[in-house]
């Protein structure tokens, strides 16, 4: 079946409005998915296919805790500390590569599959910068991964694997154990 142009053109700009405004910008709607394709987007951008899933379980690792926003949303565009710098750089944050967004739209579905994966922040590999506040566990794709302690580091056959959990809702409220 062949498209006419039109139709294409049609397609390609209406068929991104659940991850970004009308100009495929990363904005903060509160809608968790978009959030999410957003983050994994301008986050891991070129990365390796097991590089996007741990860094979304990662957000989900966050929504999970207790000390963190329950949402992705809240995670993403929380401040102090700032996890993601593109949300506070001024940019237009635009996405154009359409083969990025198909990519992390399917890197979600897979992290959401496999669950959270105890990490609590990722850092590119290159970024020299020294946390104190976590510590490292390991190295997936072009990222560093890290957890509050050494004792709370995943097991290198389990970071990127299927994980042991099911995913908490992405959009839900966190339960707490009274």
């Amino acid at each position: 079946m062949k498209f006419s142009p039109f139709i294409l053109i049609l397609l390609f700009t209406f068929g991104f409005s659940n991850f970004a405004d009308a100009d495929n910008r990363c904005v903060n709607s509160g809608n968790n998915q978009q959030c999410l394709v957003c983050a994994c987007y301008h986050e891991s951008k070129g990365e390796v296919f097991e590089g996007k899933v741990a860094v979304i379980q990662t957000i989900l690792t966050r929504i999970e805790r207790p000390d963190f926003p329950n949402t992705a949303c809240g995670v993403v565009y929380q401040r102090n500390p700032t996890q993601f710098s593109w949300t506070t750089d001024n940019n237009t944050n635009t996405m154009k590569d359409q083969a990025e967004i198909a990519d992390c739209t399917r890197a979600i579905t897979e992290a959401k599959k496999r669950g959270s994966n105890g990490f609590m922040a990722f850092k590119a590999a290159s970024n020299k910068d020294r946390w104190t506040w976590v510590q490292y566990c390991q190295r997936i794709g072009d990222h560093n991964f890290y957890a509050k302690t050494k004792a709370q580091c995943p097991s290198r056959s389990t970071a990127s694997a299927p994980a042991r959990t099911t995913a908490p809702q992405v959009g839900s409220k966190k339960t707490s154990a009274k």
